[in-house]
């Protein structure tokens, strides 16, 4: 899950959160 390093995801778990704020974007 290297979107975490991609996303600047501030939440500790945003394993499925970077996902949506991948697709939001």
């Amino acid at each position: 899950m290297h979107a975490l390093a991609l996303t600047p995801a501030p939440l500790p778990q945003a394993g499925e959160g970077s996902k949506q704020a991948v697709s939001e974007q």
